[in-house]
């Protein structure tokens, strides 16, 4: 795994946020290409993405056995808010 991830969010519960993060795997044998999804918690400390939102974040060296990232930026602003609409 690589220290950035790029992720679609899929469910939020406070401050915590669920995304879908895609990658490829291939099939020399018989030249297939999938994509699959790898599901990721993570902390949105400023609260600022909803439900619906591109965003870029980047894994913090931690001293547990558990991954943690925290989101750099959001990259495209496709939320469910009843004030865009």
């Amino acid at each position: 795994m690589t220290k950035n991830l790029i992720g679609f969010v899929i469910f939020k519960i406070n401050k915590t946020i669920k995304i879908l993060s895609p990658y490829l795997t291939v099939s020399k044998k018989y030249n297939i290409k999938r994509i699959k999804y790898k599901k990721y918690l993570i902390d949105d400390l400023r609260n600022e993405a909803i439900k619906g939102d591109w965003v870029y974040c980047l894994k913090i060296n931690s001293k547990s056995k558990y991954k943690k990232f925290k989101i750099i930026k959001i990259l495209k602003n496709y939320g469910t808010n009843k004030n865009n609409i």
